[in-house]
């Protein structure tokens, strides 16, 4: 599992530890062309990951953060592939 910031364009994953543990394991990778990412997410899921951001990139446009400090026309974007 993992989280995606699209304005710094980093990625952290997080990793399952064993029954018990408290806190998960945190790995931060800056690029998606890291070759870390490729060992740890699939082939399929990769690709599918790039080309949806690919197109969040060309239809969303960016966040005004003046606007949502200004409560005027806030803009959120939720958004689950699995």
């Amino acid at each position: 599992m993992g989280i995606y910031d699209r304005l710094d364009k980093s990625f952290n994953i997080f990793n399952r530890e064993k029954a018990g543990a408290k806190k998960a394991t945190e790995i931060k990778i800056s690029d998606l062309d890291d070759p870390r990412l490729a060992e740890l997410i699939p082939d399929d899921l990769l690709a599918n990951l790039k080309e949806e951001l690919e197109i969040l990139d060309e239809i969303v446009e960016p966040l005004d953060m003046e606007e949502v400090r200004a409560e005027q026309n806030p803009k959120q974007t939720f958004f689950v592939s699995n």
